[in-house]
């Protein structure tokens, strides 16, 4: 193709409306991890958060956290990068967290989900993986966010950091985690770069005003 040039799926999206609203790069990363690479990173976002708590759970969010956790997830949305796309806030309540673990249970798949606790008591930030039993070598990385208040003490590398640590501690073989993070998330992709993703493609995301 030429620049310039738009595919078929672009042009027909285009001719009925559509315009490119967010690109997204995905990148991979091949785990495991060296255990000592890791340790080295946790070090060195451990020195700008002090006075935080991180916490990991597997599958199941503990009771005490449950509310919490509802409420970060829902500002999850309006918070990430997403180019121009237009979304709406999402209301993440027990209920529907304790819907998504069973869900995901009845699809044979297992998560590791870390969060930052605040000296307040507060969440700062979370991170999870995905693994399912059908596939052990493929893991996702779920949504990952700090919250505004508590930006630039290193917590989204601390948080990731962590995950990984926990992932492997229960699956200490080959697999390929994947990711996808808008072009202009330079946070995260800073903290993607530090650990070693790569890039393997660019996803465009469209939508049509009304």
């Amino acid at each position: 193709m030429e620049a310039g040039e738009q595919t078929a799926g672009q042009a027909f999206a285009t001719a009925l409306g559509f315009s490119a609203a967010n690109f997204e790069m995905h990148r991979v990363l091949e785990l495991p991890f060296e255990p000592a690479v890791l340790e080295q990173l946790a070090a060195k976002a451990a020195e700008r958060h002090d006075g935080y708590e991180l916490r990991t759970w597997r599958d199941r969010c503990p009771d005490d956290l449950l509310d919490e956790f509802g409420a970060l997830l829902s500002t999850f949305m309006l918070e990430a990068p997403q180019g121009e796309l237009e979304v709406e806030a999402e209301r993440w309540d027990a209920a529907r967290i304790r819907e998504a673990e069973e869900q995901s249970r009845a699809r044979r798949r297992h998560s590791w989900t870390t969060v930052a606790i605040a000296p307040d008591g507060t969440l700062a930030g979370h991170t999870e993986l995905h693994l399912g039993d059908d596939d052990p070598g493929k893991v996702f990385q779920s949504g990952t966010l700090v919250a505004r208040a508590h930006r630039g003490h290193r917590l989204g590398l601390a948080l990731k950091v962590r995950n990984h640590l926990e992932l492997q501690q229960v699956h200490g073989g080959p697999m390929v985690v994947h990711t996808w993070n808008g072009e202009q998330n330079t946070a995260m992709n800073a903290v993607n770069a530090q650990l070693g993703f790569r890039p393997v493609e660019r996803a465009e995301e469209w939508q049509r005003r009304d």
